[in-house]
């Protein structure tokens, strides 16, 4: 995944590609020239009940932000495959929502920080790489940070094993880049996910059921911290 990378989101399988987007809101008045658009690796595997996500982030201006237009992190999105808005009657979407914080940790936001405050559902560590500080300077690079996520899959209505082995997944990546002068700085969303809920069929999901990692399980599971990101074993899908 990458801001204003054609290239990369045109290769996307399927109609992914036609259900991926990006925008540039405006920061301190105005749009900034976007002259380090973050590179997004996210790989994914399964093991029992369980989803993992990695997230690897090149990004040279890594910052912490309390205005939403200027994050750094990830929003991913999953529907309950039960329970349904009493608006519309659409499976609920679950928002797992993750940013840096000022001391380069994962920052809980959305439903992370409300509907699973214990931790119970989704579970989220992220490590700095190498010579990467947070600040809104910008007047040293940075190289970015990983990320990892534990996902609880019954927590989001899937009986066991997997239920029917299909997940409607929302990635969306945020990048927020701070200069000097103000006027230079800017955030960017780059998002890939299908748009509506009442639009989403079988092959818009994630299907899950295929090569599982029998051995390979993601720091997460072991508590071990993602300094260096490495998910091992067979990963069904790979998305840039």
């Amino acid at each position: 995944m990458q801001y204003g990378n054609n290239t990369i989101r045109n290769a996307y399988p399927n109609t992914l590609k036609y259900r991926s987007g990006q925008q540039q809101p405006t920061v301190n008045g105005g749009t900034a020239s976007v002259l380090d658009p973050n590179l997004v690796t996210v790989k994914y595997f399964y093991k029992a009940d369980t989803l993992f996500l990695g997230f690897d982030v090149k990004d040279q201006v890594v910052q912490y932000s309390t205005n939403s237009d200027r994050w750094d992190g990830f929003r991913v999105t999953i529907n309950d495959r039960t329970l349904r808005d009493p608006g519309d009657h659409n499976l609920v979407i679950r928002s797992l929502t993750f940013i840096v914080d000022s001391l380069g940790h994962a920052k809980r936001m959305d439903d992370l920080s409300t509907w699973d405050t214990a931790g119970t559902a989704a579970q989220v560590v992220l490590a700095l790489k190498g010579g990467t500080t947070v600040d809104t300077l910008g007047t040293s690079a940075d190289s970015g940070y990983t990320a990892e996520m534990k996902i609880v899959l019954p927590k989001f209505g899937y009986t066991a094993g997997r239920g029917d082995g299909v997940l409607f997944l929302g990635i969306t990546a945020f990048d927020g880049d701070s200069f000097t002068p103000a006027a230079n700085s800017y955030g960017t969303t780059h998002v890939v996910r299908p748009r509506r809920q009442r639009q989403l069929l079988r092959r818009s999901g994630m299907v899950l059921h295929g090569p599982q990692c029998h051995d390979h399980v993601g720091r997460l599971e072991r508590k071990l911290s993602p300094r260096n990101l490495c998910i091992a074993g067979e990963l069904p899908e790979s998305v840039q």
